[in-house]
């Protein structure tokens, strides 16, 4: 009875997958995960939003992260959510509550902690074309290029 209860060994999710997702304004997100250790696991979230114009222009954002993505990052993520909730200065929209996405209650507060901690890169800037690589001779968006 038990066995059939139990996951078995080797019929968890695949080590490796990835997944593109469609959004509603034309975007995308690309999710590669892979899992091996807890250090030698390793994930990178890809996402993509359009503007709606004939020509259309787009904001790219590469969210990296060194560890296994199912336990140590996700560790990282709550312990610095918590941090930050608890020691920063949050934005002004975050005082008025609700329903909030991590981003709008915690702000760059967020971002400069996942960066401080080493575990978690954050990329985002403007691309000519979805394919295109964030660079430095892109717009960079929310980067401070001083450090």
């Amino acid at each position: 009875m038990v066995k059939r209860l139990v996951t078995q060994r080797g019929s968890g999710p695949a080590d490796q997958y990835v997944v593109d997702i469609p959004s509603v304004s034309d975007g995308k997100l690309r999710c590669e995960h892979v899992a091996s250790t807890l250090e030698r696991g390793r994930m990178k979230y890809v996402n993509l939003t359009a503007s709606d114009e004939p020509s259309p222009r787009y904001a790219k954002t590469v969210v990296k992260g060194r560890g296994d993505p199912g336990t140590l990052l996700t560790a990282v993520l709550v312990v610095e959510s918590a941090l930050t909730l608890l020691l920063d200065e949050l934005p002004p929209l975050a005082a008025v509550g609700g329903v909030l996405t991590p981003m709008t209650a915690l702000g760059d507060s967020l971002i400069q902690r996942l960066r401080a901690n080493g575990r978690i890169e954050i990329e985002s800037g403007l691309v000519d074309n979805p394919d295109d690589e964030i660079g430095e001779d892109k717009t960079r968006l929310g980067t401070d290029r001083s450090s």
